[in-house]
């Protein structure tokens, strides 16, 4: 039975680490009459799990004092200092000292980072603590878990802002065909009936996907049952089978460690008897059950943005802390498993070329060629992969637009000058390269089809900000890296090995920024025209900056996985598939501030309302309907 709304003062309890929960009040005055609610918990708790991108935990040395060795900065007043003294650090931070601090076989999750409670809560700091909110990015995620943790648990009793929500944006305001169907009421009881806790899921994103999924299950399966034991009151939901409900809400690359998690869980896994995972599952019987996953942003058949991020690093100022070049992101990323896992699949774009060495484009002056964004890649050009295999024509290619070239494979070694790296030295580099190449292309076989049969996933196709979004100047640009373009001075190789090689006559010039240059630099002032060049371009079709349309689209081959859509004004709008409140965005944002836009919470409490009424009678509660 649900209670009106604005009949009564709420009071929400107070969740010690066990579980329990109290409330605390002062004594109103005679005159007030108002009605007070206590609820008393005694509603099952099924666990929600948020799960980072990359990059986006928090990471400290396993030997040692535990050193921190990643703490990406928070972006708010609260964050200034830190944000401050990490840009001053890594500014004379080389990459060899970078790649010393990254090193996945000697880093762990940090879970003492930046946890600020807001009001809401009415939970001691150190419950947050305890269920992880300290290892994964504050401004990143904390907003949307904050908001999860809030309406969920509203959902026993209504209030005018946290208990209506879906009430007031739902999906029922939507005429769209494609849409999918409207929270109900019967959905929102079915949510009354748990309570609902918040956790981080931060995890070394320096290893393998896989070994993230292997440490995630095993966190949990250790710290659920200890952090709600009081006196053996059995504080958690069971499924019928005995097991822990769990419901993952993932961003970017969290959502390939959530599928991963998924395809671990069922009784046969592929991924389970892997050789190249490190890590090991603790128990052969396992005790948690993923109910449902929501995917927010997920590249979930790899991003080519990735490649561009091996040739030229990022772009400034967040270059300064992430990698400020490809001698800085070669350094630390060719031993990072995640790395080659995140490059497009096979399956990207069924197969099709995502990069092209074109001619120069006189329009776009070698900076991010804007004119022919939406038409497609250029009319003369050379395509790869052409025959779908972008592991052996782009990944393991040594020639001038592979991965990583031959003529950058000196980066692996920053500590040593290059004439001083032997070639076992680059033979042996080439192998473990290689390797970590075959370990992606087999995780990625694995993971192309498996998706969790309840999934929910919201992507993005933005245009250009409001900023300017008619012209191509002085625009912050949300298209993303499908083609891979680069532009060049002289007439594209009609294969790439016939690019001229670099010799002490000829040198090729990288300058880890996606730009090559051949021959020495002129005698005379200004740039020789004869010289061929080529510069990396990028930007050709709507995404967030990160993940494209493509890869962020790709589930929808899954009939099982329910998805939407939300993006800029300035797109046709036959795109559109849902915005918050019946409209197109006002706003922009960029991959990594997703989470915090109203719309993608909002879906969020969508999906997990939709979870759990499928799984509802599954999941024994002592609640009936009156």
């Amino acid at each position: 039975m649900f209670i009106p709304p604005h009949s009564f003062e709420r009071l929400m309890p107070t969740f010690p680490r066990q579980g329990a929960a109290s409330t605390q009040w002062q004594l109103s005055s005679p005159k007030d009459n108002k009605p007070v609610l206590l609820p008393f918990s005694s509603r099952p708790v099924i666990p929600v799990v948020f799960l980072p991108g990359v990059m986006a935990t928090n990471l400290c040395k396993t030997s040692g004092k535990g050193k921190v060795v990643w703490e990406p900065p928070n972006m708010d007043s609260k964050g200034l200092g830190h944000l401050v003294k990490t840009l001053l650090k890594y500014l004379f931070k080389s990459s060899a000292r970078r790649q010393e601090e990254l090193n996945p076989n000697d880093s762990e999750v940090f879970y003492k980072g930046q946890v600020y409670p807001k009001q809401w809560t009415a939970e001691p700091v150190d419950n947050l603590y305890a269920r992880g909110w300290g290892s994964v990015m504050r401004t990143a995620y904390h907003p949307i878990m904050e908001d999860l943790q809030i309406k969920l648990n509203a959902a026993a009793v209504q209030q005018n802002d946290s208990g209506s929500w879906w009430k007031k944006d739902a999906l029922g305001r939507f005429s769209h065909p494609e849409l999918p169907a409207p929270v109900t009421e019967e959905e929102v009881f079915a949510l009354s009936k748990y309570r609902f806790d918040v956790w981080g899921g931060g995890y070394n994103w320096l290893q393998s996907n896989v070994d993230s999924a292997i440490d995630i299950i095993n966190w949990l399966e250790t710290e659920l049952p200890r952090y709600y034991n009081l006196n053996g009151m059995p504080l958690l939901a069971k499924t019928k089978e005995g097991k822990i409900p769990i419901i993952l809400v993932t961003h970017s690359m969290g959502g390939l460690v959530a599928r991963s998690i998924s395809e671990l869980l069922q009784p046969e896994s592929s991924l389970g008897a892997v050789d190249f995972a490190q890590k090991q599952l603790t128990t052969s019987a396992r005790t948690i059950d993923v109910i449902g996953i929501n995917h927010i942003a997920m590249p979930a058949e790899g991003a080519p943005k990735l490649y561009m991020h091996m040739r030229s690093g990022y772009p400034a100022p967040s270059g300064l802390i992430l990698s400020r070049n490809s001698a800085d992101f070669v350094a630390v990323s060719y031993r990072i498993k995640s790395t080659f896992e995140l490059l497009p699949f096979r399956t990207y774009d069924n197969g099709k070329p995502w990069l092209f060495i074109s001619e120069n484009c006189k329009k776009c002056q070698f900076t991010a060629c804007g004119h022919n964004r939406l038409s497609g890649a250029p009319s003369k050009s050379l395509e790869l992969p052409k025959n779908g295999d972008a592991v052996t024509e782009i990944y393991k290619a040594t020639h001038a637009f592979g991965l990583i070239p031959n003529h950058n494979l000196h980066l692996v070694y920053p500590y040593i000058r290059k004439e001083k790296v032997t070639e076992a030295q680059l033979k042996d580099a080439r192998k473990e390269i290689n390797e970590n190449i075959d370990n992606a292309a087999f995780f990625q076989a694995i993971l192309a089809e498996h998706y969790h049969h309840l999934s929910y996933i919201y992507w993005k196709n933005e245009g250009k900000s409001e900023k300017s979004p008619h012209t191509a100047e002085n625009d912050e640009d949300y298209f993303s890296s499908g083609p891979v373009v680069w532009k060049g001075h002289a007439a594209y190789p009609e294969q790439p090995q016939t690019m001229p090689e670099s010799t002490p006559r000829n040198p090729l010039r990288d300058y880890g920024i996606g730009l090559m240059i051949h021959g020495w630099e002129p005698e005379t002032n200004g740039i020789s025209d004869h010289r061929p060049r080529w510069s990396i371009c990028d930007g050709f079709v709507p995404g967030d900056g990160t993940v494209d349309e493509v890869s962020g689209s790709a589930p929808r081959k899954i009939k099982l996985a329910t998805m939407v859509t939300a993006h800029h004004k300035n797109l046709e709008p036959v795109r559109i598939h849902i915005a918050r409140e019946g409209q197109q965005k006002v706003d922009s944002y960029s991959h990594q501030d997703v989470c915090n836009d109203q719309s993608v919470q909002w879906f969020s409490c969508y999906a997990i309302a939709k979870i759990v009424a499928k799984n509802v009678a599954n999941i024994p509660t002592f609640f009936k309907k009156n």
